[in-house]
């Protein structure tokens, strides 16, 4: 649904929206031995009523993505 980049794109946090309408997000960092992304941390017990409140959540639970708007699509 969108996606916020970290600034050299190793890093992401992509806001998606579940079956049942809520929505959350997930955080994944690019594993070059894997040429895959893995997921990090453990979001996927978040569940906010719109897209808006799952990013002000991941920005406030994912250090690296501070409080700027940066990068998000």
């Amino acid at each position: 649904m969108q996606t916020i980049w970290s600034s050299d794109k190793t890093r992401r946090v992509d806001i998606f929206q579940r079956g049942d309408s809520s929505f959350g997000f997930e955080e994944s960092h690019y594993g070059i031995d894997e040429q895959s992304w893995i997921l990090f941390g453990r979001y996927s017990e978040s569940f906010t009523d719109t897209s808006e409140a799952a990013i002000r959540e991941a920005r406030a639970r994912v250090s690296w993505t501070g409080d700027k708007e940066e990068n998000h699509k």
